[in-house]
């Protein structure tokens, strides 16, 4: 039995050894020390890589090791120390500007000076509220060259603030710009960098707090220059009858980068879609239909930022026809003879026929008028009505400035068959009708939403030659199709 006790005793002793060696071994690891304060008010910042009963030795944040003698110590802190003053509001109306060095669950122990041994501790109890002296909330917007930052102040009164900012492959911020208020705007930065940025609140005795959050941003890509075009070739057409088209441009530009590619666009439905992509300043466009045929050419840069589209085109001989509803309002001395005028208006046109945006075509129309009653040309006789069947040729240019709108400025030259009827006072009707000469010029509206079918609207004025001329303004409204 007693031999028994003995052989546990010694495992128990054994034991006891064991941990106390272990914990012992554990006590020289490093141990995390964000600060160590020393008696002479000094901050040493590092990390403790051994603690021994009489010293402990610091690798600071340098990377340099040094010892310090526990008899300089005055603490160790295991937790973040914010360097910057503190703004502590206390509950009989005062307030502080101090460092606040310690706290436990009843008390704050702070430093006017960071670096003075000089200590004071303050119940929380009679403490209101502490808030930190820095801006906060620091966030910035970019563009190619810029970046607006703006930033939630202190609460404390402040005199101004200090941004300082570097690019982030560089090793120390730029001087210090100033700023009266929460927001300021960088300039003339490079495009496509990347910024560190910083804010700090100087207060009214000209001291600095510790800086805001940092923010890092990086500037906007600047687009390439668009492609400028040189030329459409148009091919004969093949054995299958359809026609290509060959587009080239010049090299494009980039003021921050370089040219990966071009993207090529072909207006189909009313709408741009990119039909492929080039790495050289040419393309060919495939069986072209009649019409215009619209296209566009854009930039990539390395970046993969995409410049304006240039567009081009060239035009395949195509047909068109117009049915209209027309309004004819007389002017000056026709006035005079009739009171309005309304009727049809049918338009036949072949576009590109020569060149893009050549549009010859031929007008037929007829109009009926109502005679404004009155005694006329002293023959004691009223006008009863009056009506005009003009046959023109019209030669216009058309252009898009917007997608699926086309305008097309014209002018036009013919003949009309121009009648008027009268009555006399006894009701008799008496007709005089000629062959005169008929001229007018305004401009087309198209909007073609649809493959074949578009909108149609015409503004024009039109005059009758005859010893006093005739002239008149008419608004169509129609229809037409593209065949």
């Amino acid at each position: 039995m007693r031999g028994t006790m003995l052989r546990s005793r010694q495992r128990v002793s054994f034991f006891l050894i064991f941990t106390i060696v272990l914990f012992a071994a554990a006590g020289t690891g490093d141990l995390r020390a964000e600060n160590v304060f020393l008696k002479d008010g000094s901050i040493i910042n590092g990390t403790i890589v051994t603690d021994e009963a009489a010293s402990i030795t610091v690798k600071k944040n340098d990377g340099a090791l040094e010892t310090i003698n526990r008899d300089r110590i005055l603490r160790i802190l295991y937790t973040n120390l914010k360097m910057g003053k503190i703004h502590i509001q206390m509950r009989d109306g005062n307030n502080l500007e101090a460092y606040i060095v310690d706290e436990d669950q009843n008390t704050y122990t702070i430093r006017k000076e960071l670096t003075s041994p000089e200590e004071q501790t303050i119940e929380r109890t009679e403490v209101l509220f502490v808030s930190e002296r820095n801006p906060s909330g620091l966030k910035g917007t970019a563009d190619t060259t810029t970046v607006e930052l703006s930033w939630y102040p202190p609460y404390n009164p402040v005199k101004h603030y200090l941004v300082y900012y570097r690019e982030k492959s560089e090793e120390a911020f730029r001087p210090s710009l100033q700023s009266r208020g929460k927001s300021l705007t960088l300039k003339n930065l490079m495009s496509n960098t990347a910024y560190v940025i910083k804010v700090t609140a100087v207060d009214h005795s000209d001291d600095e707090s510790t800086p805001s959050n940092i923010l890092t941003v990086t500037t906007k890509n600047i687009l390439p220059e668009k492609p400028e075009m040189i030329d459409v070739v148009k091919s004969d057409p093949g054995g299958d009858g359809k026609i290509a088209a060959t587009l080239r441009w010049r090299p494009a530009a980039d003021p921050d980068g370089s040219i990966k590619g071009y993207r090529i666009f072909r207006k189909l439905e009313g709408k741009y879609q990119k039909i492929a992509d080039v790495n050289e300043t040419t393309y060919t466009v495939m069986d072209l239909k009649p019409g215009r045929n619209t296209f566009g050419v854009s930039a990539v840069d390395d970046r993969d930022g995409e410049s304006d589209i240039t567009r081009t085109g060239t035009g395949i001989l195509q047909f068109t026809a117009v049915v209209t509803g027309t309004y004819v309002q007389p002017v000056g001395r026709m006035s005079d003879l009739f009171k309005m005028g309304y009727g049809v208006t049918a338009v036949f046109t072949a576009e590109n026929l020569f060149f893009v945006g050549f549009e010859p075509g031929i007008e037929a129309a007829y109009y009926r008028f109502t005679g404004a009653p009155q005694n006329v040309d002293g023959a004691d006789r009223d006008i009863k009505e009056g009506r005009m069947a003009p046959i023109l040729l019209r030669l216009g240019y058309g252009f898009e400035p917007f997608t699926g709108f086309s305008l097309s400025p014209y002018v036009a030259g013919g003949v009309s068959y121009n009648s008027i009827t009268y009555t006399n006072h006894l009701l008799l009707k008496t007709m005089n009708s000629a062959f005169e000469p008929a001229f007018s010029a305004g401009v087309t509206v198209r909007y073609s939403p649809w493959v074949k079918w578009y909108l149609y609207g015409d503004c024009r004025a039109a005059a009758i030659v005859e010893n006093s001329p005739l002239y008149s303004l008419a608004l169509s409204l129609g229809a037409g199709i593209k065949f």
